[in-house]
């Protein structure tokens, strides 16, 4: 588990899980991208991605008290796409 900043955390997306160093770099500005426009709208407690299955780029995010999941062939596209729900949600 890695934290950025002081609420957000990434679950599964050390390079020793896989990824190459250049798709973290890319997920953690995703994440805090998405931290930083969403804080807009509420207060963010605490924001959790998790990365269940990398053959299935299978994500899971949980900001305060939403959770989401998603599954696809491309790892930045079901990440945007589950951000994407979540903001939706808020």
């Amino acid at each position: 588990m890695e934290k950025l900043g002081g609420n957000i955390e990434l679950h599964n997306f050390e390079p020793s899980s896989g990824l190459e160093p250049a798709q973290v770099v890319v997920v953690k500005k995703m994440v805090g991208n998405f931290v930083k426009e969403i804080s807009q709208k509420v207060e963010v407690k605490k924001c959790s991605v998790d990365l269940k299955d990398k053959g299935k780029n299978c994500i899971i995010v949980t900001l305060n008290d939403i959770t989401e999941i998603l599954e696809g062939d491309n790892l930045f596209f079901v990440l945007g796409e589950v951000l994407n729900k979540v903001n939706n949600k808020v």
